[in-house]
């Protein structure tokens, strides 16, 4: 059965759907195999639809108009609470099976979107990113820390690292399907090459350069929990997140003078837009 579970305060409303729906659910997952999305996208966007598929019971998937799409979102907004980034996520999976599913051209649903906030991305200063950096004892989280900020990884982009994609007599690492399933290549830089050395040497991983305790890849899970304890011990700013060493990266590389294309190809920014953000700061 195709189900769907929103979480209330204390309680869990399940959705069935109707055999109409379940169908149109099945169309989606196959569109969503053949267009390569990943399997965490996959996974959201399954559940976004069938949320909203679940409010409309009643009306069959091809009937539904903007005006329904609205009435959902603000349901969503106004009764639920959701936030921001989930008001996103529904859009991206209903624009996903209105266009590739239905075929429906330029589905254009923007104005239901929240506005975008104008932050400029968490960094730290030379100072805090050496103490966050060293912090940690442990050399396999220490690696993974310094591997972050000094190649300007993406969580995913870390916990995938294959040994054979780094490359120390080129200075490369090799990232295989980035966001957007893009290959690039960032520097391997020389100052942390003897700490990954000693880890090699002492973790000795098989297949990923980072690997769990019963093998397989290490947890983003677990990265996520290493950098919010380096955080705590260092004492550094209280927002800083995963993605905090990696912002830190753009932004030291622009205030040492470094062109932004560059910087663009070192980051795996689709646009220059992005790359720009972070002058800002400078």
């Amino acid at each position: 059965k195709a189900k769907s579970t929103i979480k209330q305060p204390k309680q869990v409303i399940t959705i069935e759907l109707s055999a109409g729906h379940k169908l149109a659910i099945m169309r989606m997952k196959e569109q969503l195999v053949l267009n390569r999305y990943q399997f965490n996208t996959h996974r959201t966007y399954i559940a976004c639809i069938i949320e909203f598929f679940g409010y409309f019971n009643h009306m069959p998937a091809n009937e539904l108009e903007y005006e329904d799409i609205k009435a959902f979102m603000l349901y969503k907004i106004n009764v639920d609470g959701i936030a921001e980034s989930t008001q996103n996520g529904l859009i991206n999976a209903i624009k996903f099976y209105y266009e590739k599913v239905e075929k429906r051209e330029k589905f254009y649903v923007y104005d239901l979107r929240p506005r975008k906030p104008k932050q400029l991305p968490g960094f730290l200063s030379k100072e805090d990113t050496v103490r966050l950096l060293s912090v940690t004892a442990n050399i396999k989280h220490r690696t993974i820390l310094q591997l972050i900020y000094s190649a300007g990884l993406r969580l995913g982009e870390l916990t995938r690292l294959k040994v054979k994609d780094i490359n120390f007599d080129m200075g490369i690492i090799q990232i295989k399907c980035a966001k957007g399933k893009k290959d690039r290549i960032t520097k391997l830089a020389k100052s942390i090459i003897p700490l990954l050395r000693q880890y090699l040497d002492e973790y000795k991983p098989s297949y990923y350069l980072f690997e769990g305790q019963t093998g397989g890849k290490y947890s983003e899970r677990s990265v996520e929990d290493l950098l919010h304890q380096a955080a705590q011990r260092s004492i550094v700013d209280e927002n800083t997140t995963v993605h905090t060493p990696r912002n830190t990266f753009d932004t030291h590389l622009i205030l040492y003078g470094m062109g932004l294309r560059i910087v663009q190809e070192l980051m795996g920014h689709s646009s220059i837009k992005t790359t720009t953000i972070y002058t800002h700061i400078t």
